[in-house]
């Protein structure tokens, strides 16, 4: 996946120590979304920027390269990142797309720019990235002017989203289901069997603990998750549980039952699992999956846990009605 920097987002600062926080913030950035992608099987992040970018200036005195080298340790992972990916342009000679992107410019605040990662983010359906330098950057998604010269020699003109972050939260927030969009669903096939927990129903764990905003081992993560609900009032378990499941639908592609399904059991939050004869109900008190089998009479075949560990046996009464 390629991933577009903003370079209309550097600015010159004179607080050397603003500058740090821009870097480690877009450095924090660039690992979550690299750790992502990784979870989800996609070998390939490349961070695309403008070929001077790293020599533009941060300070009065520094270059954004000048920066790193004074400011942090050679084995800071700050500046291991960032030196990284600071070697691939914004879009190579042989692109299919190269002549439509030479022909597109963006606006903002009424000024025409040739050359920015948002139009690129935008044409590459891709994701722009900023440096934390200011409010208006401060966004999940921008919206801006896209200038692109049709057939006839016309400036066409539209303003159009540009999926967009300069912190961790917005990737947290906002693109989660966009990024698992990577993952090769074409060859999901469910599997749940309790009694020797195989199971793949809940894949792309990382994924889900960035569901509930933390950035610790994923292990504590849902182990901290359980602990609070267990104390949490029945409102609040509920609406924490709710949001939870929410994004691990989104991500997962499950579909919010509808007709007979929905109308048979109106107490009960259901998903259906496409390309499969499983069906999901959620849980709210203990905060699990009741994993069903699309078929009349006691079709409860068990439980799973958020975070896929914990199995429980089928209840005949938890079954749905068909």
């Amino acid at each position: 996946m390629d991933i577009f920097f903003n370079e209309l987002s550097i600015r010159l600062t004179s607080d050397a120590e603003e500058a740090r926080e821009w870097l480690e913030n877009l450095a924090k950035l660039g690992q979550l979304l690299k750790r992502i992608i990784e979870s989800l099987e996609e070998d390939s992040f490349t961070f695309r920027r403008n070929e001077d970018f790293a020599l533009q200036k941060i300070t009065d005195t520094q270059t954004i390269s000048d920066f790193l080298q004074s400011e942090f340790d050679f084995s800071d992972p700050v500046y291991v990142f960032l030196l990284g990916i600071f070697d691939s342009p914004y879009i190579t000679e042989d692109d299919p797309q190269r002549t439509k992107y030479d022909l597109t410019s963006i606006t903002i605040n009424h000024t025409d720019y040739e050359v920015t990662g948002i139009a690129a983010a935008y044409l590459k359906n891709s994701l722009a990235v900023s440096l934390d330098s200011g409010i208006e950057w401060d966004t999940c998604r921008l919206e801006v002017l896209i200038n692109q010269l049709n057939e006839a020699g016309e400036i066409i003109s539209e303003l159009k989203p540009v999926k967009h972050a300069c912190k961790r939260q917005h990737i947290i927030d906002c693109h989660l289901s966009f990024l698992a969009t990577l993952y090769d669903w074409a060859s999901y096939k469910p599997v749940f069997a309790p009694e020797n927990e195989k199971q793949n129903i809940l894949s792309l764990k990382e994924i889900y603990s960035l569901c509930l905003g933390e950035d610790e081992d994923v292990g504590d993560v849902w182990e901290n998750f359980y602990q609070e609900i267990s104390h949490l009032g029945t409102n609040q378990r509920i609406d924490k549980i709710t949001k939870i499941v929410n994004c691990i639908a989104e991500i997962q592609r499950w579909k919010k039952a509808t007709g007979s399904l929905e109308k048979r059991n109106r107490d009960r939050t259901i998903y259906t699992i496409p390309n499969s004869d499983f069906i999901v109900s959620v849980d709210t008190q203990h905060g699990e999956f009741e994993i069903h089998k699309n078929q009349k009479g006691n079709n409860h075949l068990g439980a799973i846990s958020f975070d896929g560990k914990e199995f429980k046996n089928k209840k005949d009464d938890r079954s749905l009605k068909l």
